[in-house]
């Protein structure tokens, strides 16, 4: 017997997809939570003087 595709391509592994676990502590310090979510997206992006006058 052949399976068809699923109808809906996503959903066709569900059962072995990753899933976002709950929170396991809670954060009782929000200013540093959030800086430190922000530092991660940031990048930082070096050029030297020869890069800038070219």
């Amino acid at each position: 017997m052949v399976k068809e595709a699923p109808a809906i391509p996503y959903k066709a592994n569900a059962d072995r997809r990753h899933r976002i676990l709950k929170q396991r502590h809670r954060v009782t310090n929000w200013p540093s939570y959030e800086a430190g979510l922000r530092a991660r997206g940031s990048l930082t992006v070096w050029f030297t003087e020869e890069a800038i006058e070219a």
